[in-house]
C-alpha cells in the first residue's frame, strides 16, 4: 500500500471512531499500533459487525476488539512471496513489520481490488413516482434529478462499480424511457445494464418476481434514492461469512425525547429519565438477497422488500443485519435533495 497512516489506530480509539474509518477505507480493516508504530494487533470489518450484532450499543476500544496474533510477514520479502503466503494462508492482508514489530507496509491480496464480481448483480429499483418531491418529478423520474451535474441513478452506479460491481439491473415503471435514453446498455460507464419494466407498480420487492436471476449468486437490491459511503464488497463478504440469505444494511438512529420520561406500572413510578435519548436501527434501503431469496416473493403483486425479511424468518430462514456509519442520504424530499446537493459542493470545497 502506498500510504498506511490511514489504517493506522489506538489500542484506546473508540469503537465509533474505528467503525468510520474501516467504512471510509477500501480496505476493510486497520491496524492496531502503539508508540513508534509498534503492531498489536488487527481488526477487520467482520470483526465490528459481529461485535455490532451481540450488542449494538457496544461501548469498547481498539484494544477490546482487535486479532493481537494476526500473521505477519517481515520487511524486504518481495512482491511474489506475498501474495504466496497470503494465498497458503487464506488470509487477505498481512501487516509488514521490521525487526522491531513496527509496521512499514501492508500485503494486501492482489485480487481483491477493483475486481469485477461476475456472479453478483445489483438490482436498482427505479420505477416509483417520485411524488414526495412534487414537481421536481412531474417532468423527469427521480433518478434522473441531478446532484453536482449528475444523476442521482449516476452516482448509485458508479459507487457500486468502483467496489467492483458490473451488473446491474434496472426496475423500471414511472418515464421509464428516459432512464433507458440516458443509460443505455451502460458502456458509457463501463458496466452492463439491463432493464425490467413493471407493467404495473409492485413495490420495492415486488419487481423481483420479474427477473431472472439464474446466471446469478447474490444480488445486491437498492432504492434508486439512497446515496451512501458503505464499501459494498465489504457488505458482501459479511452476507456470506453469515450464511445469510437475505442481509439488511442498517444504521443507528439517535431519538432524543425533549422532556422527562415516566415508566409506570399500573399507577407505580417505575423510574424516571430526565430527557432521555434512545438509538434504534434503522433501514437504511439497500440489501444483499442470495438467489434463493426470490423463491419467496411472491408474483406480480404489490410486494415491499422488508416483507421478503419476515417471510424469511417465520420460515426459520437465516437473515441478517449490516450495520452501517458514514454518509447516508435517503432522498425522498425536496429538502433531502437539497442536502445531497449542498454536502456535494461542500466536498468539492474542501477538496
Amino acid at each position: 500500500m502506498k500510504d498506511i497512516t490511514s489504517i493506522l489506530v489506538s489500542p484506546t480509539d473508540d469503537f465509533r471512531r474505528v467503525l468510520r474509518i474501516i467504512d471510509g477505507s477500501a480496505v476493510g480493516f486497520v491496524l492496531v499500533v502503539g508508540p513508534e508504530n509498534r503492531l498489536l494487533g488487527t481488526i477487520t470489518d467482520g470483526d465490528l459487525r459481529r461485535a455490532m450484532i451481540q450488542n449494538p450499543s457496544i461501548d469498547k476500544t481498539a484494544a477490546d476488539l482487535m486479532n493481537k496474533s494476526p500473521r505477519v510477514l517481515m520487511g524486504g520479502t518481495n512482491h511474489a512471496d506475498q501474495q504466496n503466503f497470503l494465498l497458503r494462508n487464506k488470509i487477505t492482508f498481512a501487516p509488514v513489520v521490521d525487526q522491531a514489530g513496527s509496521v512499514v507496509d501492508v500485503a494486501v491480496s492482489s485480487h481483491l481490488p477493483g475486481s469485477t464480481l461476475d456472479n453478483v448483480a445489483v438490482i436498482v429499483m427505479a420505477g416509483g413516482l417520485g411524488s414526495r418531491l412534487g414537481d421536481l418529478t412531474r417532468d423527469k423520474p427521480k433518478p434522473l434529478l441531478e446532484i453536482d451535474g449528475e444523476p442521482i441513478l449516476e452516482k448509485i452506479v458508479k459507487r457500486y462499480r468502483n467496489d467492483g460491481l458490473e451488473n446491474f439491473i434496472f426496475c423500471v415503471n414511472y418515464k421509464a424511457d428516459m432512464i433507458r435514453d440516458k443509460f443505455g446498455t451502460g458502456d458509457d460507464l463501463g458496466v452492463k445494464i439491463e432493464y425490467v419494466e413493471e407493467k404495473k407498480r409492485l413495490g420495492t420487492g415486488g419487481a423481483l418476481s420479474l427477473i431472472d436471476a439464474a446466471p446469478y449468486d447474490q444480488l445486491f437490491v437498492t432504492n434508486a434514492d439512497i446515496l451512501c459511503s458503505t464499501n459494498y464488497r465489504e457488505m458482501l463478504e459479511f452476507h456470506l461469512d453469515q450464511n445469510s440469505c437475505a442481509t439488511m444494511a442498517v444504521r443507528e438512529h439517535e431519538l432524543e425525547i425533549p422532556f422527562g420520561v415516566v415508566e409506570t406500572e399500573g399507577f407505580e413510578i417505575k423510574s424516571l429519565s430526565e430527557k432521555p435519548t434512545y438509538k434504534y436501527f434503522i433501514n437504511a434501503g439497500y440489501y444483499v438477497l442470495d438467489r434463493s431469496a426470490l423463491d419467496h416473493v411472491p408474483g406480480d403483486k404489490f410486494f415491499d422488500l422488508p416483507s421478503l425479511f419476515d417471510v424469511l424468518r417465520d420460515q426459520k430462514i437465516r437473515t441478517r443485519v449490516f450495520p452501517t456509519s458514514g454518509d447516508w442520504i435517503d432522498i425522498g424530499r425536496p429538502e433531502d435533495l437539497q442536502r445531497a446537493r449542498a454536502k456535494t459542493t461542500n466536498t468539492e470545497r474542501t477538496k
